[in-house]
């Protein structure tokens, strides 16, 4: 074993004492006994939130929180878990503040769960932590957006197909990738001109309904010819409407690295068409029922939220759109009236 060289030793030491260097705080806490964050997680927790339907991906994210948790302060043990640890995890590395605050809810989430099943024996002080984030509103896509895309997809291919098809039904119901790529033939109502979708393919776990156009019905239409002679060639059964050439389903970890959100978004790139992403297509969609004089809480419906306060965060209004919604109710020719 190499030794460390004893004026080495005695410079750290003293260094150390004079606070010239630094260890992180919780680094020295690894070693004491006790159950895991991540094993309680993993043997506690995941059991219960699979039962109370929590989708595989909200799962994984609270794993890889716990792990990048425990990695960044050494703290991996609940009892060791305090307010310090959570505020130096969230507040590392150079990130936004929307980014932070996005770890601290994960975190506390994590606890929360904790609590409730009496894993941790203490009060809840992580309900003490908050943090004020300014959220821009991103502007979604527009019609110009689609009408642009639609244009450069090749449509004597498979693969043109289908994406046209992805993106039409993402712009016009507002669906998450995640979920269009969970799309069966059986959920295809094309004598109602509906789809139905079940609760296991949707965020909230709810069932969702959406209507289909000719347009869209036309393209389901072609897709699912192609599919029989897809399977056919590659030997594959499935009921998925998207699928890759190799006839594998496009699902992928819940709409990330989803072969089909890729296939879009390489074209989008290769184009410049920055605004054609999956989730301003969603963005782009509420925009647009709003311009029609949808009521938000009849859009908040169609997004699948549980609460409006999510769906403003979707409404864009530009600067000059707000002064003259101002200025038609309190302006001049109000008070002139």
């Amino acid at each position: 074993m190499r030794k460390i060289n004893s004026n080495s030793q005695e410079l750290f030491l003293k260094k150390l004492e004079e606070k010239e260097i630094e260890i992180p705080k919780h680094q020295a806490i690894s070693n004491q006994v006790g159950p895991t964050i991540l094993s309680l997680f993993e043997y506690k927790l995941v059991p219960i939130m699979k039962f109370k339907g929590l989708r595989p991906r909200t799962i994984q994210d609270y794993r890889d929180e716990i792990i990048r948790f425990e990695k960044y302060t050494g703290v991996n043990q609940v009892i060791h878990l305090s307010k310090n640890a959570i505020i130096d995890y969230v507040s590392y590395g150079d990130v936004s503040q929307l980014t932070r605050n996005n770890r601290l809810k994960r975190m506390k989430a994590i606890l929360n769960y904790m609590k409730k099943e009496n894993l941790i024996q203490t009060n809840d002080w992580w309900s003490e932590l908050r943090m004020k984030v300014d959220e821009k509103v991103k502007e979604g896509a527009t019609q110009a957006d689609i009408d642009a895309y639609l244009k450069v997809i090749d449509f004597n291919t498979y693969v043109g197909v289908r994406d046209a098809l992805a993106l039409l039904l993402m712009w016009e119901t507002g669906l998450r990738v995640g979920t269009v790529t969970q799309l069966t033939e059986s959920m295809i109502d094309f004598n109602a001109n509906i789809i139905r979708f079940p609760g296991y393919t949707l965020k909230n776990g709810r069932n969702h309904v959406v209507p289909i156009n000719s347009r869209v019905k036309s393209l389901l239409e072609i897709i699912i010819q192609e599919n029989k002679t897809l399977k056919a060639e590659t030997g594959k059964e499935t009921d998925y409407v998207f699928l890759t050439i190799e006839g594998n389903d496009c699902i992928g970890e819940g709409g990330k690295n989803s072969p089909l959100a890729k296939s879009i978004s390489k074209r989008a790139r290769k184009h410049g068409l920055d605004k054609i992403r999956a989730h301003n297509l969603r963005r782009g969609f509420a925009n647009n029922l709003r311009a029609h004089g949808v009521d938000i809480a009849t859009i908040s419906k169609a997004l699948g939220h549980q609460d409006l306060s999510t769906t403003t965060r979707y409404l864009y209004v530009d600067e000059e759109e707000q002064l003259r919604a101002i200025n038609d109710v309190y302006g001049d020719n109000w008070y002139n009236q």
